[in-house]
């Protein structure tokens, strides 16, 4: 899917923020060292996402949001700031993200920034598309 993101603003890329996933605070020592509980983690990840990103910038979240229900997902995605689009990770599902108004979503998807050229997958790829042609590739997954 070939995306339009506005360049007049702000545009940043994330993947595998992982809320309400409890065990990823074992997993990722980043996070052990910073919180113990996973209303914590969700709590502190939306604060830093916030300081960060205005209501007008764009967010490309490549992968993995959420293992919360559709109600805590919405509840997670409302309070974030800016336009958000996703590319499917192996732990979203539509049931799970049926109530998130996102800007896109697919599998894969590519865009055009700042005059940069840009191929979104949640997994790593030894070639895609115009990756002969100075095209980005920005992946997740691997943490």
């Amino acid at each position: 899917m070939v995306i339009k993101i506005n360049n007049g603003k702000r545009l940043f890329v994330t993947s595998d923020l992982h809320f309400y996933h409890a065990n990823i605070i074992k997993f990722q020592k980043n996070r052990s060292d910073r919180w113990s509980y996973v209303e914590d983690m969700n709590a502190g990840l939306i604060q830093l996402w916030n300081k960060k990103v205005g209501p007008e910038d764009s967010v490309v979240i490549v992968g993995d949001f959420s293992f919360g229900t559709p109600e805590q997902t919405k509840n997670i995605f409302d309070q974030l700031n800016g336009k958000k689009y996703l590319v499917f990770g192996n732990h979203d599902s539509r049931e799970k993200l049926q109530h998130c108004v996102f800007e896109a979503v697919s599998d894969v998807m590519e865009f055009k920034y700042n005059g940069k050229s840009f191929f979104c997958s949640h997994y790593a790829h030894k070639v895609w598309n115009k990756s002969h042609y100075g095209t980005y590739h920005l992946y997740g997954h691997s943490h």
